[in-house]
């Protein structure tokens, strides 16, 4: 089936047709997980939540913010 990207913002977004959604077993609301494999795009069903180890794996000096402040203390906040 071929289908068309779309530009909302600032991101590309396509519409997965019921039909397709219904045989990967897609449902409104439901994690997954995009990658690219050897130029393909994969769209896999998340099968599990990622572990504090896996998110941590991914931050990079690329996406790294810098840190912020929250204001003074008040009453018997600790920073």
């Amino acid at each position: 089936m071929r289908t068309r990207m779309e530009k909302r913002g600032s991101a590309l977004y396509d519409r997965i047709p019921q039909s397709i959604a219904r045989k990967a077993g897609l449902r409104v609301g439901e994690e997954f997980d995009l990658a690219v494999d050897g130029g393909i795009l994969v769209i896999r069903k998340a099968d599990h939540k990622l572990s504090l180890e896996e998110l941590l794996e991914q931050v990079t000096d690329a996406n790294l913010h810098a840190e912020i402040g929250v204001g003074e203390s008040r009453e018997q906040e600790t920073w």
